[in-house]
C-alpha cells in the first residue's frame, strides 16, 4: 500500500502522529514544571511540608513522606505507603507533591 516505507507504512501512519503527540505532550509538562517551580509558595512550606500537613489533617498519620531526588521524579509506594515528593531546587518554593491517599 505504502511501498515508499518498505511495507512500514500503515505502522508509520498509526504511529508516528502517536509519537509525536507523546513528545508534545512531555514538553508541554516539563515547561509548566520549570515554570511553576521557580514559584515561592504562599506560605513558604516545602512539597514534602504540605504533604504532611494534608495527610495528617485526614488522619493519615501512618503514612511515611520521603524525599526522592530527580527531575519530575515523585512517585507513591502502596507497599511502603510512603508519597516520595522531589526535593526543591530552592529552598521552601515549591508545593506540589504526589502524596496520594490509600483507601
Amino acid at each position: 500500500m505504502f511501498p515508499i516505507f518498505g511495507g512500514y507504512g500503515l505502522y508509520l501512519l498509526f504511529s508516528l502522529p502517536a509519537l509525536l503527540l507523546g513528545l508534545w505532550a512531555q514538553l508541554k509538562v516539563q515547561s509548566a514544571f520549570s515554570k511553576f517551580s521557580r514559584i515561592r509558595s504562599f506560605v513558604g512550606l516545602s512539597g514534602a511540608q504540605v504533604a504532611r500537613r494534608m495527610l495528617d489533617s485526614n488522619g493519615l498519620n501512618e503514612v511515611r513522606v520521603e524525599e526522592t531526588h530527580g527531575f519530575l521524579s515523585d512517585h507513591y509506594d502502596p507497599v511502603q505507603k510512603s508519597p516520595a515528593p522531589q526535593p526543591t531546587s530552592v529552598p521552601q518554593q515549591q508545593s506540589g507533591c504526589s502524596g496520594h491517599s490509600s483507601s
